[in-house]
Formats: C-alpha cells, sequence, structure tokens
C-alpha cells in the first residue's frame, strides 16, 4: 500500500471540504502530520515493544507518519453537518506535573503498550471477570494505534507473534470491545471509504468486521456525496 498517498487523499477530503466553509469558520479544519520515523527510531521502537512491530505499521510510520490528526466541519445540507476527526499514533499518557500528556511514535506507542497489558493483567481489574474473557484477549494482545484519555484504544489485536497481519481492534474501557477490519491496511480503505470514520454501526452481525455494503456505510457515503467522487 501507498501509505504516502493515503495520507495525501485525507488532506485533498479536509481541504475540499474546509474550501466549502466560510471564511471565518476555515480555521477549524486542520491536518496535523508528524513527520516519518528514522531508522533510529524504528529501531527504538521494535526493542521497546514485546511483540514485533507489523510490516504494515512499519511501512506507514516509515514512508506518511509518525503521528496524524484531523478534523473537519462538513455542510453536507441546509442545516445540516458532520464533523469529521480522528487520528493515528497519538497516545494520551498520564504524567504527573506534566501539562504535555499525549505523545507519538516511538514512545507513545510502547508507553501504551505497556497500559493495556497493565488494564489486562491487573487482579482488580474487570478484565479479570469471567465474562470478560474476550476482551481480556483483545487488551491482552492489543498493540495500541491510539490511546484516548479514558484508556480506551485503536489497536492491532497481535495475538500471534507469528501472524504478520493482525487484525484491527476496539478497545473500551467501559463497554464490549469488538473487531473492526481484517489487518491494518484494510482498515485505512475502509476508513477512508466511510470518509474517515469507523465504529461498531458499520460492523456485520455475522463476521464481527466493518462492512462496506452496509446500510450504515451506505448512508454515510450518501450523506458526504462519496459515491460521486473518484475513491
Amino acid at each position: 500500500m501507498d501509505y504516502l498517498a493515503w495520507l495525501r487523499r485525507l488532506e485533498q477530503f479536509v481541504a475540499r471540504w474546509q474550501a466549502r466553509l466560510p471564511p471565518e469558520r476555515q480555521q477549524e479544519c486542520f491536518v496535523h502530520v508528524d513527520p516519518p520515523l528514522s531508522d533510529e527510531q524504528i529501531e527504538e521502537l521494535s526493542a521497546g515493544l514485546d511483540r514485533p512491530l507489523p510490516a504494515s505499521v512499519e511501512g506507514f510510520l516509515r514512508q506518511a507518519a509518525s503521528r496524524v490528526r484531523f478534523e473537519c466541519p462538513c455542510a453536507v445540507a441546509e442545516g445540516r453537518g458532520v464533523f469529521v476527526s480522528g487520528e493515528l499514533f497519538h497516545y494520551w499518557l498520564w504524567r504527573p506535573n506534566n501539562n504535555e500528556r499525549y505523545a507519538p511514535c516511538p514512545g507513545g506507542m510502547i508507553a501504551a503498550r505497556q497500559c493495556v497489558i497493565g488494564m489486562a493483567t491487573a487482579p482488580s481489574s474487570w478484565l479479570q471477570e469471567p465474562e470478560w474473557v474476550l476482551d481480556r484477549a483483545f487488551w491482552r494482545h492489543g498493540l495500541p494505534l491510539t490511546q484516548g484519555p479514558t484508556g480506551d484504544c485503536l489497536a492491532l489485536w497481535a495475538h500471534d507473534p507469528d501472524h504478520p497481519d493482525p487484525a484491527v481492534v476496539y478497545l473500551s474501557h467501559d463497554d464490549v470491545s469488538y473487531l473492526l477490519a481484517p489487518n491494518f491496511d484494510t482498515f485505512l480503505e475502509q476508513w477512508e471509504h466511510l470518509g474517515y470514520d469507523w465504529g461498531e454501526e458499520y460492523r456485520d452481525p455475522e463476521s464481527g468486521l466493518m462492512d462496506m455494503d452496509s446500510e450504515a456505510a451506505i448512508e454515510r457515503r450518501e450523506l458526504l456525496g462519496l459515491d460521486g467522487e473518484q475513491e
């Protein structure tokens, strides 16, 4: 996959919607991109993780960016709007006496990985209860792609060190965690297909994975007028 091309399409998407906003609101749209990781930083990241870094994720970090954050209100119709936002490799970390709570790769992913291990293995964790056995497996083997202030993560389910392309999951601290996509590249493609949205509403009840032919996915694309654009 051409990760830099994916990033450029994201920037173009935001720029198109930004241009449709009144001038006084255009500053609400942004795409913030941190530079790709160097060879030394990739080595630091790999050494700091307890499982292999998938080639797809390494490729994104080397070719495209070490952190991506974006926001844009999309005025889809008279009186209607959709707020598009997202992030990759952006990690909220608790730090005493430090206002800079977000961190990028490599340190952010390493620290977030330790955090999800701690959540999965702490004796007092809700994940130790029998009914949360699958969630415990998701958390125990989660390799975070993002981490929010609640501890929730978009993550890879890297449960098999020999599997080169693990599935993407959502780790929830107060609800059921769930599968999203069979691998990182598919997740990026589907995220773009949905106008940079993802979530449980798009999942197929049988496979547990997001379905681009679902009613929710079709409605999302129609709302943003994506079917009239070349993907």
